[in-house]
């Protein structure tokens, strides 16, 4: 039998026993006198969900339980209190009730198209895989000692298979049973047996083995029209439900395999259902039809006495699936009011004080880690306690002392049993622990051109009641998520001051908003005297000559007009498709196909005056934008983040460089703008072309270019450029000299002048622009110098940024050379600008970005030997000194007196308080060195073992 009854689910067994209580039934054991049962809830404080099909054995209680949304197996032990989950990773089948034997429980898991029967083992918590079902009608597994039955495929039909857990032998009855299919088998004490369907006669029979016989015996012969079903044994006693046909009822039999006899122990019962029995020692239980309260219910039937009692007083709602073992009877009851099925027991001859369970706490309320003192007060006299403190720690202990170490509410629950009954209480948000909040937030946006509207969020954790917030501006709010606009340009820092009842939080944010001050322009694409038409994946236009006052040019093939100056856009170019045109279709409308679009912006300048600077661009689209337009924000510098990030993209370099002009190793030395476009109505990464103007002082005096240190063998020697004394050796040129062609001399009194022709670098070469695309990452954009405007002294450059507009930065970048190089450019700058050395007035290192020497010697006017080295393209080179040596002073020439030292000026630094690369930088450089020397060391060692 499948669950309740092997042809019908739990469901379907309601409906069919609410149909039968209208006909007529009658009482079975009506005026008996009642049997004493002491009943109980097992599955306690489960009203949510259902519990079914029961086994009761010689340890406790097993059964299905819905709770967490799916079948598991559960196990009570009465004695001990505990209550497990045993199923494990195995899935539980919830129509076939689980058997249980001593130590061991057993049950059928599907797993997809797989079925297995699994054992568990009690007292080790061992899982084992017994046999793999074959055939989908299969199982009822069923164990008693070291005897596991169940019912599989066999060749043409279904039989039981048998398993000795003791000796592992295995063996399958099949003797005697070619037309039936067996199933539902149960194990006696020396015998099996089971219900065979016989599939030629549509009828089945009770069929019996013995061990050590070869013989199968039909317990039901000559019961043509009747199905004997779901049989049960115990000792030498076989009971079964037997189903009529004829009067579409069932009845409980009971054969003695002693003396062969089968009696009906439920006659003149033609229009009820006696069902499900089981049998244990000299009881009998089965689920009937009360025609009193219509309800069905459990009864026990003693075999020696012939007495019919009802097992559960109470009967509140339908009783199915009952299971015996000694006195004590479990069956599966559904609330009439919820629907759902809890596990209930009765002991048969107990008399006992009803549990009620109770209990307090010491404390219920406080910070974390808050301990609890739980003390008991249930009445009853519970033997066993088990307590859930509700955030995932439970107890056996009568009065546990808990710990909660993290805040939350939590409800805390008691089940308190004895080997009898079993009760629970549970105390929803009885225990709050909790903690001063831990202040965090967020701001949206953090950065931009004032005025700047930020919407702070609060994300501070321990559940805070009260919000003070400092804006920085001496501006506050107790809101807890406050929207704030900034109106002044700043940095500011923001405070947020957190509370609740357990004490204060609080957290502040230096720096947080940067409001910068820039000019903004709203740039929009003209919608009067243009028509769009979308069809499919084609953009047409009908354009209104006389309205957009444009020209056709290219042959016809490009409509080009300028907008009004309220559209910020100097020309707009509609180009056709290849060789179409635009064809006219009235006297002053032209329509054609857009093939793509070239759209020219005005000139923006400086509007604060503080520096000088312009910028213009060309955007090529797709499509003609509808509504579309271009907001542009530009400010002077960076904000920190943006500059974190111009940083970040300056150390990657472009990698993808045919002519290596942006190198991998490189910083950011000075943030000249930064331009933030911000698309609307136009989707899509499109090609855009720029026009940067920067004021030429401000490219001097941040460009970069390579430094060149200027040493001789003599110390204090005097450097001259271009015959103009700057210093003593060593030293720096000064980053003021001027890009092109100059001479440098050395000179020191009693030695030859030595004399070195060198080139430095035009600083606009350093110029770059970097892309921020929205997801953060950056691309570094080659900036092309075109010329020099010599009435506003500004110096102009050419960007082509292929993905389009974004946040621009432009910026003055260093470059480094080799790994060697950029350590020793490096260790050297920092050396420097510790100790002070020697050099102009003019500084050292400003506007390089690095620090590092140039191997060179002139050429020395004297008759001693000369060494003439040529000086080397520092456009393509790493920074190096100019190093000369000078002839050893003649004996005859006295010593000149001590020349004066003049120290440099401390470094000026554009970028000063702002976040530096350095330090990834020499790290990711050491790194590299090392990586060197270690291939180094083992091409040598290899050599050394080849030698």
């Amino acid at each position: 039998m499948r669950g309740i009854d092997g042809r019908k689910s739990c469901i379907e067994l309601v409906l069919v026993l609410a149909v039968l209580s209208t006909a007529c039934a009658i009482p079975v054991g009506a005026g008996t006198t009642a049997h004493p049962f002491f009943e109980t809830t097992v599955s306690v404080l489960t009203p949510d969900s259902d519990q079914i099909l029961p086994a009761v054995f010689e340890n406790g209680i097993v059964s299905i339980d819905l709770r967490n949304g799916q079948p598991e197996l559960v196990h009570f032990n009465f004695f001990t209190g505990y209550e497990e989950i045993i199923n494990g990773p195995f899935p539980v089948c919830d129509y076939y009730p689980p058997s249980a034997c001593g130590d061991r429980v057993i049950w059928e898991s599907p797993d997809g198209t797989r079925t297995s029967i699994v054992l568990y083992n009690v007292s080790s918590g061992e899982r084992t895989v017994l046999v793999n079902v074959t055939h989908a009608e299969g199982s009822y597994p069923v164990i008693r000692g070291n005897m596991v039955a169940f019912s599989d495929y066999s060749g043409m039909d279904l039989d039981i298979h048998v398993i000795d857990l003791g000796s592992g032998e295995t063996f399958v009855l099949e003797n005697g049973t070619e037309t039936t299919n067996d199933l539902a088998p149960d194990i006696g004490r020396d015998c099996i047996i089971w219900q065979g369907f016989d599939r030629t006669r549509d009828d089945s029979d009770i069929y019996l083995w013995r061990k050590g016989s070869a013989d199968i015996v039909d317990l039901t012969p000559d019961t043509p029209g009747i199905l004997q079903e779901s049989p049960r044994t115990d000792g030498n006693l076989i009971v079964w439900q037997g189903y009529d046909s004829h009067n579409s009822t069932y009845d409980v039999y009971l054969h003695n395999l002693t003396s062969g006899v089968t009696i009906i122990l439920t006659p003149g019962t033609p229009f009820t259902d006696e069902m499900n029995p089981d049998i244990s020692e000299k009881s009998i239980v089965w689920q009937q039809l009360n025609t009193t309260t219509f309800k069905n219910e459990i009864v026990l039937y003693s075999i020696d006495t012939g007495e019919i009692v009802t097992v559960s007083d109470e009967n509140i709602g339908d009783q199915y699936s009952p299971s015996i073992f000694g006195e004590r009877v479990a069956w599966s009851e559904q609330d009439p009011l919820s629907g759902k099925f809890d596990i209930k027991m009765a002991t048969q001859g107990i008399l006992a004080i009803p549990l009620n369970p109770s209990f307090d706490a010491n404390v219920t309320k406080g910070s974390v880690p808050l301990p609890v003192q739980f003390q008991d007060h249930s009445m009853g006299d519970p033997t066993c306690w088990w307590w859930d403190f509700g955030d995932g720690n439970h107890s056996h202990e009568q009065n546990p002392l808990h710990v909660y170490t993290c805040q939350g509410t939590y409800p805390v629950t008691l089940i308190v049993n004895t080997p009898y009954q079993r009760e629970g209480l549970r105390v929803e948000n009885m225990v709050v622990a909790g903690s001063p909040p831990v202040a965090d937030f967020k701001g949206d946006p953090v950065e931009g051109c004032g005025p700047l509207t930020v919407t702070f969020t609060d994300m501070s954790g321990s559940s805070p009641l009260e919000w003070l917030w400092e804006f920085g501006d001496g501006t506050t709010s107790t809101e807890q998520n406050p929207v704030y606009t900034y109106v002044s340009p700043g940095l500011y820092n923001v405070t947020l001051t957190t509370g609740n009842e357990f004490g204060l939080g609080k957290v502040e944010k230096k720096g947080f908003i940067a409001v910068m001050k820039g000019s903004t322009w709203n740039i929009t694409f003209p919608s009067d005297g243009i028509h769009i038409k979308q069809e499919g994946g084609l953009q047409s236009v009908t354009l209104n000559a006389t309205v957009l006052g444009g020209t056709l040019t290219e042959n016809g093939t490009c409509y080009v007009f300028s907008p009004v100056p309220d559209h910020q856009l100097s020309l707009i170019g509609i180009h056709s498709l290849p060789g179409l045109g635009f064809d006219p279709v009235a006297p002053d409308a032209l329509e054609g196909d857009v093939g793509y679009i070239d759209a020219e912006s005005l000139e923006f300048r400086d509007q604060s005056h503080a520096t000088n600077w312009t910028l213009s661009f060309c955007l090529h689209l797709d499509t003609y934008p509808d509504d579309g337009g271009v907001i542009l924000t530009v400010w002077p510098g960076a904000t920190p983040g943006d500059l974190r990030k111009f940083r970040e993209a300056a150390m990657r370099g472009d990698f993808h460089d045919p002519d290596g002009i942006i190198n991998v190793y490189s910083d950011v030395v000075g943030v000249a703008l930064t331009a933030r476009f911000r698309c609307e109505n136009i989707t899509g990464s499109h090609p855009a072309t720029l026009l940067i103007g920067i004021d030429h002082a401000w490219v001097e005096h941040h460009g970069w270019r390579r430094p060149i240190q200027v040493t001789s063998n003599i110390e204090g020697a005097k450097i001259y450029v271009d015959g103009e004394l700057l210093g003593y050796t060593p030293m720096f040129l000064p980053p003021t000299l001027s890009a092109g062609n100059h001479t440098v001399a050395i000179a020191e009194d009693g030695y030859p002048d030595a004399v070195q022709e060198i080139s430095l670098e035009d600083k606009r070469d350093s110029i770059r622009v970097i892309r921020l695309a929205d997801e953060g990452d950056g691309t570094v954009l080659a900036a092309t110098f075109l010329s020099n405007d010599p009435i506003t002294n500004i110096d102009y450059f050419r960007v082509e940024s292929p993905d389009g507009l974004s946040t621009l930065g432009i910026v003055s970048t260093s470059r480094a050379g080799n790994p060697l190089q950029v350590l020793y450019l490096t260790l050297s700058k920092i050396i420097s600008s510790s100790s002070g050395g020697h050099g102009s007035p003019g500084g050292t290192s400003g506007s390089y970005g690095g620090s590092g020497s140039l191997q060179s010697s002139a050429q020395v006017p004297t008759p001693a030997p000369t060494i003439t080295l040529q000086a080397p393209d520092v456009s393509r080179m790493a920074p190096a000194s100019l190093s000369s040596g000078l002839p050893e002073k003649p004996e005859s020439v006295n010593a000149p007196a001590e020349t004066p030292k003049v120290e440099a000026n401390p470094p000026e630094n554009p970028l000063v308080g702002l976040p530096s690369a350095v330090s990834l930088l020499l790290i990711r450089n050491l790194a590299i060195i090392f990586g060197i020397m270690l291939v180094c060391a083992i091409l040598v060692l290899r050599l050394q073992r080849r030698v």
